[in-house]
């Protein structure tokens, strides 16, 4: 259960600062566009690379 904290932390602290001005246009948007969704995914995978190392 730590690791699902811990996980959970970090990318939230990863979106409060890479990743602003994404949760910015989804919270305008109310929305999810496909291109937004595509940044989304590239973020969380960049955020799971540094988080798994």
């Amino acid at each position: 259960m730590g690791k699902i904290v811990e996980a959970t932390v970090s990318l939230r602290e990863f979106f409060e600062t890479r990743g602003v001005k994404m949760m910015d246009t989804i919270r305008e948007e109310a929305n999810i566009s496909e291109e937004t969704e595509a940044k989304l995914k590239s973020s969380i995978e960049e955020w799971f690379a540094g988080f798994a190392a």
